[in-house]
């Protein structure tokens, strides 16, 4: 088997909403060298995908299981006003990982093992929610027990309840170290966000009001920070998805 990955996921979360970004290069592959790894979930919820996206036979290249095509048939199976924490659930119980291994095992376990090797993960879901005021975002992470032969499923909140008055909150999955930097306000990777934001990151950082768009943006903008570094590994095109008390999820492209 072939294994296939992405790697940047980021998110923001603010009293006005929810902002989610993904990159979309798939590293490994010739033949697909982009994936989109965030989907809308009814008219609430999102999920992104980051680490293991696809899983090819060595001979044919026929895919065994593509992320973005398992994440679409969620979308299109789940109530249209579900959250975040049930879309978690329904990682951990459907994951097409865990039927693979099942039929395959014997002939995947070592190749998983190394593929996840020096993460402590094999994979990491990003699913965030806005529904009836409850603002939620989680992540639940894949990891493969060698020892034990099993799958293993392990969510984290990293917000859950009203919208944060004042301050916001930030998350980061797969490669995050310059987004990190930034958000400290390290050297050149501060000074790259704020110059390409025009000011807007500064004003997050300082405790400003930000409108959506803005934060659409500095999300962006974080991610291309990020594939400027790792130019391999993250790419464009971009995609956001903004969640917002009472509208409907919306996802868009930017700085291709």
């Amino acid at each position: 088997m072939k294994i296939y990955s992405g790697t940047t996921l980021f998110s923001i979360v603010t009293r006005a909403g929810i902002v989610v970004g993904a990159d979309s290069k798939l590293a490994g592959d010739r033949n697909i060298d982009s994936m989109t790894k965030i989907q809308r979930i009814g008219y609430h919820a999102v999920i992104a995908c980051a680490g293991f996206s696809s899983l090819h036979e060595t001979k044919t290249g026929q895919p065994r299981c593509r992320l973005d095509k398992w994440m679409r048939e969620i979308a299109q199976n789940l109530p249209v006003e579900t959250d975040a924490h049930v879309i978690a659930r329904i990682i951990e119980t459907a994951h097409p990982l865990v039927d693979i291994v099942e039929q395959d095992g014997d002939l995947l376990w070592e190749q998983l093992w190394d593929f996840q090797q020096p993460q402590d993960h094999f994979a990491t879901f990003m699913v965030a929610s806005v529904f009836l005021n409850r603002f939620s975002l989680l992540t639940v992470n894949l990891s493969v027990n060698y020892e034990e032969r099993k799958i293993v499923f392990t969510p984290t909140t990293h917000f859950d309840g009203p919208a944060p008055i004042g301050a916001f909150k930030h998350h980061g999955v797969g490669r995050i170290a310059e987004i990190e930097k930034a958000f400290s306000r390290d050297g050149d990777a501060y000074q790259y966000m704020v110059s390409d934001t025009y000011g807007s990151f500064e004003r997050l950082i300082e405790g400003q009001e930000v409108s959506l768009d803005e934060l659409r943006d500095i999300v962006c903008c974080a991610i291309s920070l990020e594939a400027e570094a790792n130019p391999e590994h993250v790419g464009p095109p971009f995609v956001t998805a903004t969640l917002q008390p009472g509208k409907l999820v919306e996802v868009v492209r930017c700085r291709d």
